[in-house]
């Protein structure tokens, strides 16, 4: 495909690749990902269901609408595999990702009428996410490609942690700013304004994408077919289990986890402002044990293990919401933060870098898809388990010691006890080698 020569410029060069360069750039570009991401979604995201008027099942499941479209990973990975160079395309699905989620929060108040609000607001949702999933698995291969193994430990801790960062401080000036709107009574300019903002972010964020180096990749001699993505796969024995894990981890994680931005918000009560600067607490703390998950992955074999003791936090901290009750948020709600931040630092971290450690080198986009869209299709059927439950239990309450529990508290703890059983999955059945891919 022929570029205009501004493009080329931009996102095709023969000159060498500058690694110690690109590292620096993946993490600035990071800033500015995780800035849109925070306030186009989480709790913000919730607070624009709600003033739209969605229920909370219905909340629920357009929150999980990005493991849906997860299933385009298998298209893309057939399309990336055959490309010697993959920046162009990349850096392109990204901007139209963070375009639509810019005209997700503008659009649906151009219109009149409840429903058709939301029909367009589910449609441009739909549409952000299919672009963002075409994307992922090629992105992070072009990661791995710049980050040699003895750093991605050490480097994807600090991105981690840079990220988190911009996720908070994002989330923290726009809760404040929305809050306002909200007590004057202009909740829809204050959405008008986090799409502009989504605006001006983006306009960095290409900028600096644009700054990564890229490793040319080898294309096969002979071209997979989609039944390739399936067969390879499958047939490699170590990734077999990694895909078993994979299904497990998200059944437990996607039964609840649409739900909880949903439940801070039209359950607890909490302001946008009360989310985020408790968000900054559960920041400092994932900022702390990132440095210790990162230095406990020392190789490519101990993924394993960081999986184990960071699934285990996670689900101690997911059952701890069974206990979550606007008479006691004030307090409890930043106990479950620190929780969730102790947690999430190593989970993530083992959770991307485990595939990689035990699948081979030719094929990675395929074997990448593969685990992608298993995951997407699992965790979105999950998050339907998820609603299908929570209205299941709707009749659901009692109260003790003061506490009221109700559907959705049952569902987090289901879904705690769950990721601590799959916790003991990675240590016992994935054999890694050092040296993956």
């Amino acid at each position: 495909m022929a570029l205009p020569r501004f493009l080329q410029r931009a996102y095709v060069s023969d000159a060498p690749v500058d690694y110690e360069k690109s590292r620096k750039m993946i993490l600035r570009e990071s800033v500015t990902a995780n800035a849109i991401g925070s306030i186009a979604g989480g709790s913000i995201l919730a607070g624009f269901n709600k003033y739209l008027g969605l229920s909370n099942e219905m909340a629920g499941i357009i929150a999980a609408i990005p493991l849906l479209t997860g299933v385009l990973q298998m298209f893309s990975a057939l399309f990336f595999e055959r490309l010697a160079r993959r920046k162009f395309f990349i850096c392109l699905f990204f901007f139209l990702h963070r375009l639509s989620l810019s005209a997700m929060y503008f659009v649906p108040l151009m219109v009149q009428g409840t429903g058709l609000r939301v029909a367009l607001m589910f449609a441009i949702y739909v549409f952000a996410s299919s672009f963002s999933s075409m994307g992922t698995g090629p992105v992070n291969i072009w990661m791995i490609d710049l980050v040699p193994e003895s750093l991605r430990g050490r480097f994807f801790a600090k991105k981690d942690a840079v990220s988190l960062i911009a996720n908070v401080a994002a989330g923290l000036v726009m809760g404040v700013v929305l809050d306002a709107f909200r007590a004057g009574g202009r909740e829809r300019e204050g959405f008008l304004l986090v799409s502009g903002v989504i605006l001006l972010l983006l306009a960095v964020n290409t900028y600096l994408f644009a700054k990564w180096d890229e490793p040319l990749q080898t294309p096969p001699k002979t071209p997979f077919r989609l039944r390739d993505m399936f067969q390879k796969p499958l047939a490699h024995k170590e990734f077999r289990k990694v895909i078993g894990f994979n299904i497990l981890y998200c059944i437990s994680l996607q039964m609840a986890a649409p739900f909880f931005s949903v439940y801070m918000v039209d359950v607890l009560g909490l302001s946008y402002l009360n989310i985020m600067l408790v968000g900054f607490l559960s920041a400092g703390t994932r900022v702390i044990f990132l440095r210790i998950w990162g230095r406990m992955a020392d190789s490519a074999s101990s993924w394993p293990r960081v999986a184990k003791w960071a699934l285990r936090a996670l689900g101690l901290g997911h059952a701890l919401w069974f206990f979550a009750s606007p008479n006691i948020a004030w307090f409890y709600f930043p106990i479950l933060q620190l929780f969730s931040g102790m947690a999430w630092g190593g989970v993530n971290l083992s959770i991307f870098n485990l595939p990689f450690a035990v699948m081979p080198k030719e094929g990675r986009n395929l074997f990448l898809a593969m685990h992608s869209v298993i995951g997407s299709v699992t965790g979105f059927l999950a998050a339907l388990l998820g609603a299908g439950l929570s209205s299941l239990l709707g009749g659901v309450s009692f109260s003790f010691w003061g506490l009221h529990v109700g559907n959705t508290q049952i569902l987090f703890l289901l879904s705690g006890v769950c990721l601590a059983l799959v916790a003991e999955y990675p240590k016992r059945f994935i054999k890694v080698q050092n040296g993956g891919s």
